[in-house]
């Protein structure tokens, strides 16, 4: 295994990208969103 040194360290670029972060808070935001409209104000299906 290699030491790096402190200049390497902080040139490891990695991780998710904001964007993703930004996607996946958004799409459960809107989930519980829907979960809690449907059961404060459920409705039947129309057959």
């Amino acid at each position: 295994m290699q030491k790096l040194s402190e200049t390497e360290m902080k040139n490891i670029e990695g991780g998710a990208s904001p964007f993703i972060i930004v996607s996946v808070v958004t799409g459960l935001i809107t989930f519980i969103t829907g979960i809690l409209n449907g059961y404060s104000n459920p409705k039947k299906c129309n057959n």
